[in-house]
């Protein structure tokens, strides 16, 4: 029987495509788990190669970039096994062009073509009735001129303490939920803030430079300029996703609120009011604005 199918990327060996399966024999979940690890290192085999994994065996078929994967029982035919990665490559090279695959960004990007795989696996399951409607002729041809190259579990180097993912840099990490209206507009105003206080700095560093001041004028200088930088790092953590990102939000609002407080003599009430309100804003936007939601698991 056939007993899983997986599609990944070549270069990367990230998966796009998985027959989802829901037996959780241990057997068959090492046989995957070798069998994923040999997708990451798939582009440095042949087009076409078997790797036998206890009472399973694992075989392969490279083409246009895209590496099409399937575990087996030892005792199910390999004719029908190139047969069932051959229909699925025809298939999905209709389905998908070289562009989609080349710019997936996540594991099981292509992840509807499960059905296919289900559907053709459990016809090719049913051996019975398919033998008579397959000319396996030419395959079995091609398998005794051109046999798979055979690859083994120790030449794989598989580790259960090292089984690095490699694919991780096919695409970029967890995104912030887009923005809304209300977040743009907090974006803005921190922007705005940043811009005041950074044009307020400069009469105070002209001073300095031509009058000699120190002390009062060098601390109002420093003040509005670390407001500044404050703004900034504020509008940065409502943009981006960062480590501990909602514990720095709280910790530059309670900053700000001290240059607020330690500058209020520079400013008048309308400025101190404005500056206080934009702080709320953005970090109530920035408390609100969650990561995106994970890919759910399909269990492959």
């Amino acid at each position: 029987m056939v007993l899983f199918a997986i599609i990944t990327r070549v270069f990367d060996g990230m998966p796009l495509s998985a027959s989802t399966d829901l037996d959780m024999h241990f057997e068959l979940k090492e046989s995957k788990r070798h069998a994923k690890t040999l997708a990451r290192k798939a582009n440095h085999y042949p087009t076409r190669c078997a790797m036998q994994c206890g009472n399973h065996i694992v075989y392969f078929v490279k083409a246009l970039g895209v590496c099409f994967m399937t575990v087996c029982e030892r005792a199910y035919p390999a004719v029908l096994v190139f047969s069932f990665i051959e229909e699925l490559q025809r298939e999905f090279m209709v389905t998908f062009q070289s562009r989609e695959v080349q710019q997936a960004k996540r594991p099981y990007s292509l992840i509807e073509f499960d059905s296919f795989i289900q559907k053709t696996k459990q016809r090719y399951n049913n051996t019975r009735t398919l033998t008579s409607r397959l000319n396996l002729s030419e395959m079995s041809e091609d398998l005794h001129n051109n046999p798979p190259f055979e690859i083994s579990l120790t030449e794989l180097g598989t580790d259960n303490n090292k089984d690095i993912k490699t694919y991780k840099t096919g695409g970029p990490s967890r995104r912030l939920e887009p923005m809304t209206w209300q977040s743009l507009t907090a974006c803005v105003l921190a922007g705005v803030c940043a811009l005041l206080n950074f044009l307020r700095c400069f009469p105070f560093l002209n001073v300095i430079v031509i009058d000699k001041e120190t002390d009062d004028t060098w601390f109002s200088a420093a003040g509005f300029f670390l407001a500044g930088i404050l703004s900034c790092s504020q509008l940065y953590l409502l943009l981006y996703p960062a480590k501990w990102r909602i514990l720095l939000a709280r910790l530059l609002f309670a900053l700000v609120l001290l240059l607020v407080y330690l500058l209020r003599n520079l400013r008048n009430i309308w400025q101190i009011s404005f500056h206080l309100a934009v702080a709320v804003v953005v970090l109530y936007h920035t408390a609100n604005r969650q990561l995106e939601a994970k890919l759910p698991d399909y269990n492959v």
